[in-house]
């Protein structure tokens, strides 16, 4: 799906496009191509810049988040430590991996 759109784009833009990669590098190199030939392959295929974000937040980051958000619920996902964000927020959920919420009141 995702190379379907991008191939729209770069026939409609061309010069103009460039694809942004913000996960880890190690994953689109050669020595990982048996576990990763299709990410691989498709960056191949277009001019790309990689821009690493992380996802990861320190604890202070999280709060800080949480004061101005106000959510009424928390789901702490890909984490080592979900237990954790129940001693920091009172209105965390813990759902086990494959579980799916559908509504929360």
């Amino acid at each position: 799906m995702a190379k379907k759109i991008v191939d729209e784009y770069f026939a409609k833009y061309q010069d103009e496009c460039l694809v942004i990669y913000s996960m880890w590098k190690g994953y689109l190199d050669e020595s990982n191509k048996a576990k990763n030939e299709k990410l691989i392959d498709f960056f191949s295929s277009y001019p790309y810049k990689c821009l690493h974000t992380s996802g990861h937040a320190d604890v202070e980051s999280l709060k800080k988040v949480v004061e101005v958000i106000k959510p009424k619920h928390i789901i702490p996902i890909h984490t080592e430590k979900p237990d954790e964000f129940k001693n920091l927020f009172e209105n965390t959920i813990l759902l086990e991996n494959g579980i799916v919420l559908y509504a929360v009141k």
